[in-house]
């Protein structure tokens, strides 16, 4: 597979027009951490990414956690490292604190840049329960992460659109804290932002489920309608009044207007 992606959507009507969106050939940093999750998503996992736990200061930043579940099986949890750039041993020794920290027993440790004594770095790793794995080669990745996934059940173009989505959400994350930051008076984004966390971040640092369902639940009531709220906000109205559907503008804006967006005929190549 062309590490390379590029989403060539062509349009049925006339009536919009899609500039094309190409993620670089060799990812880094952020991309490539959104690259090696598009494989354990596709690798039959269920992927949180970006896990920051807050207290008085941030305790942690995780970059990938990838839980399976099986049927008739406790989920299995693996914390993901992600590396592009330089790294060593004292970036190992800090997973395996996370690992103590979260209680997990299985880490992967997944860097671009080989070493010369890597097979040394392989074996001190074992023991502690992390496994070093080096894609240097792109184009091999899917062979690299064969034994720890179930990459055969995967179209490649489901990877692609995997890396995409993930690409998509960073972005709008993005643009959602610089609104914040820039718009104080605009209360949609706080709460937005808020929101956000709490489902991403608290949940997960939640460690029973039945506290975690619970938790999710006091989300959903504490931003009722959330969506109606900040879309009346958009056109002029208060956030803090009570809304029970999108203003119809909107509306129809999203789901007639930019409709055509739904039937394009989209190729990941």
């Amino acid at each position: 597979m062309n590490p390379g992606s590029t989403l060539d959507c062509t349009p049925i009507e006339d009536t919009v027009t899609m500039a094309h969106v190409a993620l670089p050939k060799l990812p880094q940093g952020d991309e490539f951490e959104e690259y090696v999750s598009a494989y354990f998503q596709c690798g039959g996992f269920y992927i949180d990414r970006k896990l920051i736990e807050r207290g008085e200061d941030e305790v942690l930043e995780l970059d990938i956690i990838a839980t399976a579940y099986q049927k008739d099986q406790v989920p299995d949890s693996q914390l993901l490292e992600i590396k592009s750039g330089k790294w060593g041993f004292a970036d190992i020794f800090k997973v395996k604190g996370w690992m103590v920290y979260l209680q997990l027993s299985d880490g992967k440790f997944i860097v671009r840049e080989g070493r010369k004594t890597l097979d040394f770095f392989i074996n001190k790793s074992k023991p502690l329960g992390i496994t070093v794995i080096p894609i240097s080669d792109l184009d091999a990745t899917a062979e690299a992460l064969k034994p720890f996934t179930t990459l055969d059940a995967c179209a490649g173009y489901e990877v692609q659109l995997w890396r995409f989505a993930y690409w998509t959400e960073r972005q709008l994350i993005k643009r959602l804290y610089a609104s914040k930051k820039k718009d104080h008076a605009v209360k949609r984004y706080n709460a937005l932002a808020e929101y956000f966390h709490l489902v991403n971040n608290k949940t997960f640092f939640t460690e029973n489920i039945i506290e975690r369902v619970e938790e999710l639940y006091e989300t959903f009531q504490r931003f009722p309608n959330i969506s109606a709220k900040c879309a009346n906000e958009a056109i002029g109205n208060s956030f803090d009044r009570e809304y029970e559907a999108l203003p119809k503008e909107i509306y129809e804006e999203t789901y007639y207007i930019n409709a055509t967006l739904m039937t394009w005929l989209c190729r990941a190549s």
